[in-house]
């Protein structure tokens, strides 16, 4: 088991190596077969949001890397702040759960928003560690980009299934 100071160090140093943009450096923080999870709404019964089916559900390390080379490309900016007082460790558990303020600016116009008009959120972010300190799983509420591509998909699928 992980001590609350090791379980904050390697939350923080994820984080960082997300606002460093450093695709590499992310890579090193998480566990070959990583489990990262963005909660995202949508309709029960439309077919591409069945269990393990919705598009911010990755597994592997390079999965991972790929989602944010992606991301990286919508938002030209991208500033992370998760201070000590904003992580509740559950160490007996190697949990993290930290609540994560992100600024993010986007490189073109995105889900009704215009390109360039910096904004802000706060997600929350269960991280579970292994013992060497990797990241096993990220499970991350409150996504404001998640939440807008699933409302829209939600807006495409009432509008397929009313056929």
């Amino acid at each position: 088991m992980l001590t609350e100071a090791q379980l904050k160090a390697a939350a923080k140093e994820h984080f960082a190596a997300e606002e460093a943009r450093d695709v590499e450096w992310i890579g090193r923080t998480v566990a070959e077969n990583v489990e990262y999870i963005v909660l995202e709404p949508g309709y029960s019964d439309d077919p591409l949001r069945a269990p393990g089916a919705a598009e911010g559900n990755t597994t592997g390390r390079q999965a991972v890397k790929d989602l944010w080379t992606n991301y990286y490309e919508i938002f030209h900016n991208h500033r992370i702040l998760c201070r000590d007082e904003d992580m509740y460790v559950i160490p007996d558990r190697n949990l993290v759960f930290c609540n994560v303020r992100i600024t993010a600016t986007p490189t073109q116009d995105f889900e009704g928003f215009p390109a360039n008009k910096e904004f802000s959120y706060t997600v929350g972010a269960l991280c579970a560690y292994n013992d060497e300190g990797k990241m096993t799983r990220e499970t991350v509420y409150g996504s404001m980009g998640r939440v807008l591509m699933g409302l829209r998909r939600m807006r495409e699928w009432a509008s397929e299934s009313a056929h």
